[in-house]
């Protein structure tokens, strides 16, 4: 009977270090996709952040505006207005 106690005693400590190993081993996988979804995530942020960016320059502005039929402002353009 103390041989049974023994070998059950062992065969639940084995069982129980390879589920460990095994949830382990899972935590490691699941972490190596999310640092490949964060990476993916990060090249999408820059390619948007660079559009914005590009958008954002003077001279894209000025070449939009002339398409669209724009001129640029000069000072006979400008009017003061008084307020009493």
């Amino acid at each position: 009977m103390t041989y049974f106690a023994v070998v059950l005693g062992v065969l639940v400590f084995v069982m129980l270090y390879v589920w460990q190993s095994i949830e382990v081993m899972k935590i490691k996988l699941d972490f190596r996709k999310m640092i490949r979804a964060q990476e993916s995530l990060v090249k999408v942020n820059d390619r948007l952040i660079l559009g914005i960016e590009h958008f954002r320059r003077m001279d894209k502005v000025e070449s939009d505006a002339a398409s669209l039929g724009m001129r640029p402002v000069t000072p006979p353009d400008i009017e003061s207005v008084e307020v009493k």
